[in-house]
């Protein structure tokens, strides 16, 4: 089985559509980023948020990273490369807190800095 492709699709896995306030990379790795180990591959998913309006997020389990099982990589090692995906994952440059891509205002700012610093309404 290939790497590639839309692997997330037989996932299942809690929908999460709903901005939680997360602190620690410890909490995006709990909430957000699962692993599957398969006999050849060892696949990392992480929840993608699109908006469809401002009032309507959809998310879906992506897979962001797959390596070869013989890298007998760590479940830790896989998820903590996870967060460095900009893909998936954006540091707020206001607050400093890692947050999904999807529930940044922009390319520099989460949309809860955007809410309590910019005045923006969602």
């Amino acid at each position: 089985m290939s790497p590639t492709g839309t692997c997330w699709r037989d996932m299942d896995w809690t929908d999460k559509t709903t901005m939680v306030t997360t602190t620690t990379d410890a909490e995006l790795i709990r909430d957000f980023v699962r692993v599957r180990r398969e006999p050849e591959w060892d696949r990392v998913f992480v929840v993608a948020v699109k908006w469809q309006d401002c009032h309507s997020p959809r998310s879906t389990w992506r897979c962001a990273l797959a390596r070869p099982a013989r890298l007998n990589r760590s479940e830790y090692e896989l998820k903590t490369a996870a967060l460095a995906n900009r893909k998936y994952f954006r540091v707020c440059e206001e607050c400093g807190q890692r947050v999904l891509r999807g529930w940044m205002h922009d390319a520099r700012m989460c949309m809860s800095c955007a809410e309590s610093h910019r005045g923006v309404v969602y």
